[in-house]
């Protein structure tokens, strides 16, 4: 009976789907014994990688992810087990990495400067709602994602949002 065994790895993210900031492809996966590298993965344009069906003595290996694909964050390590005689395409481990994304800060100002907070007590800066949005066409913007308000400063901070392009509009 063979002494060897293969692995794959199904790289899956929750990153919105069409999204040009995000990727699964280039992912870069080293399968460690000990603090040996004994394999190096890529995956793919789907999120798949896999060794030969007789690359990997039986036995638990670290599984590493080396280089994150564009948009994500590197994923934890974990153990994985190499059974002899086990295709790759039978050795199968799913690996999920948390997407980035990023905030968007605002901060109101007067263009006026007899008209503010500091100048006199009629003008605020408190409560301003800025609207993020997604597209925009012309002046006119759609695909509202978030809702910005200022506080006493002007300042005020988006949720969290997938990486990309946003329009912002008071």
């Amino acid at each position: 009976a063979p002494k060897k065994g293969g692995l794959s790895i199904k790289k899956t993210s929750d990153a919105p789907s069409g999204n040009s900031h995000y990727s699964l492809s280039g992912a870069e996966f080293q399968i460690k014994s000990g603090s040996t590298v004994v394999a190096t993965l890529t995956t793919d344009g789907s999120g798949n990688a896999s060794t030969g069906d007789e690359a990997l003595d039986e036995g638990d290996y670290i599984l590493h992810e080396n280089k994150a694909p564009k948009g994500h964050k590197k994923a934890d390590d974990r153990t994985v087990h190499i059974t002899a005689g086990q295709a790759a395409s039978a050795n199968v481990v799913n690996v999920k990495d948390p997407y980035k994304t990023g905030k968007i800060k605002v901060k109101k100002k007067s263009k006026d400067s007899d008209a503010t907070p500091s100048t006199n007590s009629a003008y605020s800066y408190k409560n301003a709602e800025y609207g993020v949005y997604t597209n925009k066409s012309g002046n006119s913007v759609s695909g509202k994602v978030d809702t910005i308000k200022t506080d006493s400063d002007g300042e005020g901070v988006s949720d969290s949002l997938p990486l990309g392009r946003y329009y912002v509009k008071e």
